[in-house]
């Protein structure tokens, strides 16, 4: 698990598109859960430089889950939102089989993310299982 600290030096790497510095800071992660809203938050930028693709990229090869959705949405939900063409095409091509087909589930909703659907039905987010965007 990451500490607070970590965490805020994972975000501001990311938000910089400081890939090196992203990739030290990975070192001895526990998991791709831990990921997924690094990945998240790097599909949620509308300018996407050479250094925030290689962010998304690394994410993705550490096991970054881009169907998992956080408060925004998921990370493929953010980049089709923001209308970035080249991190959709990169999510779609990096992300496994099962991965893709998650995530793509989470874009189509009633014409809504699985989020906006949950919101607009009154429910949050706090108890939230991966089966409940099956």
């Amino acid at each position: 698990m990451f500490t607070d600290e970590s965490v805020d030096q994972l975000r501001a790497a990311v938000e910089k598109g400081e890939v090196d510095k992203l990739r030290t800071l990975l070192r001895g992660s526990e998991g791709p859960s831990e990921l997924a809203p690094l990945l998240q938050l790097a599909c949620a930028c509308t300018e996407t430089g050479a250094g925030r693709m290689k962010c998304i990229e690394l994410l993705l090869e550490k096991g970054a889950d881009p169907s998992e959705v956080g408060d925004g949405g998921s990370a493929l939900w953010l980049a089709v939102e923001k209308g970035t063409s080249g991190v959709v095409s990169t999510l779609l091509e990096k992300a496994t089989p099962g991965q893709r087909a998650a995530a793509a589930r989470t874009l189509c909703e009633g014409g809504s993310s699985a989020l906006d659907a949950r919101r607009a039905a009154g429910k949050g987010l706090e108890h939230v299982t991966k089966a409940e965007f099956r």
